[in-house]
């Protein structure tokens, strides 16, 4: 029966042996230890027909079968006898082919039995040898097996009596070599034994190379080589450990075995070898075997002896960290063997106990040693490190003035610190401080700022705290100025900067200029009028802002010219006060007087309100004055009379009216015929308006309503004369009815022809008495809101019932009689632009009016 078997070992051996004739194997069977891993034997047999050949003479004589066949068949039933139990025996026959023969496991005397009667009927097949196929499938085999089973131990044999007659293309010595080297290094050990026949010396040469044991048998009694092997229990140990040898010897009548442990030490004999190494090292161990013949077979392999592991020091600290002067235990806790230790402690003490109490006498990390070693003088060190500390270190934090500042702020760091001997500071702008508490100026940094504070104990143990300041960026900065945004030429005004924000810089340019720039600047407007353009411009952490206003500078205005006369009418040798009234911008001022031959020129630097000059009355007679004003803005002129008579003279009231009577509201005209000295002239109009005062013999225009009106005209002298009167009655009748001022539109053709000239009377009547109530006459004063020295005066002939004046090319102001009413003028003053109305007001004669830009005054 044939069983497969597989079995776990520690070791992989493949042998492959090539056998052309019967092959014994005797391997010693240990009982005792060390034990063997279990093996297998692979027989690889030639079959072919040259297998039937008789051995050359003398091979075996007393054998009636001397064929080389027949003593294969001798040689591998004496196998089954010799092999121990537990190997597994694969038989493989060849010619051409492969073919297993019995696949068996030895297990006592039944199995031995099973593989004699299989190996009794191998025979020759009479066929041709593949030699080299046969060793491919052969090898195979053993990779399969040590693939399968790693820790089996297998050896191989093939026999063969010739070469190989196949020819296979790439099937030879060197494609087995190229495909079964790393099996035939590591893993196979091959016998070849060759019956009759050499191999190719080159061929021989490189299977030798690759560890292959090329062996030619031409006597059955050579048939089975005196192999030499050994088993090892290990192929490293330590010293001290004991090592096995087994004996796997293989041959014919062995009867010696022995061992050279390489050490020094005498040889070792028997089959099952036992040894200590005492020192490290690698050992050559030579394995001799020999047999009854005479033959003797040597083998060789090497074993490493290492040492012991070596102690690995290792201390124990209780505890780790320490106040100075408390107790500190050092334990020993070393791995592996110690046969000695030495402990080594700051200050160059030195102990040997496995547990020393120790107390340290400096602060800080204390650094101890231990070193240990074995009996073979192996030797480890550690170190340890103890932390020695002073009492608790200090304490501190700090506590700022502020939390948020901005650059330039003068900011308090307070310490607050215990235990603290010294301090130093670091502040944000990298200086430092040794003060108890620190002022610092905000450096120009944006962000976080950091106060560093580091402090110190008496055992030199320092604390660090920080504290983070907060200096925001700030915003963009807003632009702006104070100042006029209208101005008189030449007039010096102030530009105030109100800007807002942080500022770093700024710059003022007045009409693209730079000026001195400050908080306040003061400048004077362009005495030639336009505008002047200014700008302001500053920067900042947050950016840059810029501020642009135009300043409007009016233009000169032309110089009014105006003068008052102290009397109209001075006597001889009297003095006459003339005080100039001129107004608007003046820079020079001249009068042109009667009589003088140069004119008198009026020094306009004196700080005097109103110019004047006194004109001395030297002859009787009329005197003209002229004055003429010089400006920027042009040059006007007025020109005033007066009489100087001689010495006081009794006036006399004399007055002519144009007119008596009059129907509905009627002006009358009083011509002032007085004579003498008249130095004033009251009318009073008896209508219960206001008297009318006027100087010296002036004349004098009144309308009068409806009624009977006795009229008063007082005449006054200088002092020692006596006043005297005119009174003259003037009555106006009731205007026409609307039905009769329309009478020659309501009758008939006829009826008009026949009362033409009533209503031709009645009409003219009507007519003039209409146009003595609606003329206008007297004075309208313009003058602008927004400079007075602009005013204009206009003068009404009273030829028309409305009357318009033009201020400039879109202004004008229209004046219309509106009504009388109880004695009481009242007109309608309008405002127009571009030829429309624009604002109008009723009024009565001297009333201020507000109209637009204007403020306008209408005398009657």
């Amino acid at each position: 029966m044939i069983r497969h078997c597989h079995q776990t070992v520690r070791k992989q051996l493949i042998v492959v042996v090539l056998i052309c004739a019967m092959l014994t194997f005797a391997l010693p069977i240990f009982a005792a230890e060390p034990t063997h891993a279990p093996m297998t034997f692979v027989v690889v047999i030639d079959i072919s027909g040259s297998m039937d050949d008789d051995l050359p003479s003398p091979i075996q004589p007393i054998l009636s079968d001397k064929t080389k066949i027949a003593n294969v068949r001798r040689k591998v039933s004496r196998l089954s006898k010799d092999l121990p139990d537990g190997t597994r025996v694969i038989a493989i026959v060849f010619d051409h082919a492969s073919t297993t023969l019995c696949d068996v496991k030895l297990l006592g005397s039944e199995s031995r039995m099973q593989l004699q009667e299989a190996v009794e009927k191998i025979k020759s097949s009479g066929g041709t040898t593949f030699l080299w196929r046969a060793a491919d499938d052969a090898l195979a085999l053993a990779r399969k097996l040590a693939t399968e089973n790693p820790e089996n131990r297998v050896r191989m044999l093939l026999l063969s009596d010739g070469g190989d007659e196949e020819k296979a293309p790439g099937l030879d010595h060197n494609s087995l070599v190229r495909k079964y080297s790393d099996l035939l290094q590591e893993v196979v050990t091959l016998d070849w034994v060759t019956i009759g026949w050499d191999l190719a010396a080159d061929v021989k040469q490189v299977l030798e190379k690759e560890r292959i044991n090329v062996i030619r048998v031409d006597e059955a009694v050579d048939l089975v080589p005196l192999s030499a092997g050994f088993e090892l229990s290990a192929t490293s140990i330590r010293v001290g450990e004991e090592i096995g040898l087994l004996d796997t010897s293989y041959g014919e009548g062995i009867v010696l075995q022995a061992a050279d442990w390489g050490d020094g030490t005498p040889y070792s004999k028997g089959d099952v070898l036992r040894h200590r190494y005492d020192h490290p090292g690698e050992f050559a161990i030579r394995y001799v075997v020999k047999s009854d013949a005479g033959r003797e077979s040597r083998v060789t392999k090497t074993i490493r002896v290492v040492a012991p592991d070596a102690p690995i020091a290792k201390i124990a600290t209780n505890p780790a960290v320490v106040t100075l002067g408390d107790p500190v235990v050092l334990t020993d806790v070393s791995e592996g063997e110690v046969a000695d230790r030495r402990w080594i402690l700051p200050g160059g003490v030195v102990k040997s106990d496995s547990e020393v109490t120790h107390r340290f006498e400096d602060i800080g990390a204390q650094v101890v040693s231990l070193v240990v070693k074995d009996k073979l003088n192996q030797r480890s060190e550690a170190k340890a490190t103890v932390l020695v500390r002073q009492p608790p270190a200090p304490t501190t934090s700090i506590k700022l003035s502020a939390a948020t500042a901005k650059p330039g702020d003068r900011v308090t760091a307070i310490k607050e610190t215990t235990g603290g001997v010294r301090q130093r500071w670091l502040l944000p702008d990298g200086s430092e401080s040794d003060e108890q508490h620190v002022t610092f100026v905000v450096p120009k940094e944006y962000g976080e700022q950091i106060v560093g504070l580091t402090v110190w104990d008496k055992f030199d143990q320092t604390v660090t705290s920080e504290a983070k300041l907060n200096v925001p960026r700030p915003g963009k900065p807003v632009a702006n100025l104070l100042m006029p945004k209208r101005i008189g030429p030449g007039t010096p005004f102030q530009i105030v900067d109100q800007s807002e924000g942080v500022i770093e810089s700024s710059q003022l340019f007045i009409d693209g200029r730079p000026v001195n720039d400050g908080r306040i600047v003061d400048f004077v407007a362009s005495e030639q009028g336009g505008r002047h353009v200014v700008r302001k411009v500053v920067a900042g952490p947050g950016g840059t802002a810029t501020f642009e206003q135009e300043i409007e500078v009016d233009a000169h205005a032309k110089p009014v010219a105006g003068f008052t006369i102290g009397t109209r009418r001075p006597t001889l040798g009297d003095s006459v006060l003339i005080t100039s009234t001129a107004h608007g911008p003046i820079e020079s001022m001249v009068f042109h007087v009667t009589g003088f031959e140069s004119p008198i020129s009026i020094d306009l630097a004196a700080d005097e309100a109103s110019p004047f000059f006194e004109f001395p009355c030297s002859a009787t007679g009329e005197v003209s004055i002229r004055q003429v004003v010089t400006g920027p803005g042009g040059t006007d002129e007025m020109e005033q009379h007066f009489e100087v008579v001689p010495k006081a003279v009794q006036p006399t009231a004399l007055f002519e009216a144009n007119r008596l009577t009059g129907r509905g509201p009627t002006e009358v005209e009083f011509d002032n015929q007085s004579t003498g000295s008249v130095e004033r002239t009251i009318y009073d109009f008896g209508d219960s308006s206001e008297p009318r005062v006027l100087d010296f013999d002036a004349d004098a225009k009144h309308t009068f309503a409806p009624g009977k009106w006795n009229v008063i005209v007082t005449v006054y002298g200088p002092e020692g004369t006596s006043p005297r009167t005119w009174e003259e009655t003037i009555e106006i009748a009731e205007p026409l009815a609307e039905w009769v001022r329309n009478l020659s539109w309501q009758f008939p053709i006829g009826m008009i022809l026949i009362g033409g000239g009533v209503w031709f009377v009645a009409k003219r009547n009507e007519a003039n008495f209409a146009k003595s109530l609606d003329m206008i006459g007297g004075a309208l004063v313009v003058t602008p809101v927004s400079n007075i020295y602009e005013s204009k005066t206009f003068a009404f002939d009273g030829e028309h019932a409305d009357e318009a004046i033009k201020w400039d090319e879109s202004t004008s102001v229209l004046v219309s009689m509106l009504e009388v009413e109880a004695g009481a003028e009242r007109f309608c003053i309008t405002l127009q632009r571009d030829g429309f109305p624009d604002e109008s007001a009723i009024a009565e004669s001297g009333e201020t009016l507000t109209l637009g830009d204007f403020t306008i005054i209408y005398t009657a």
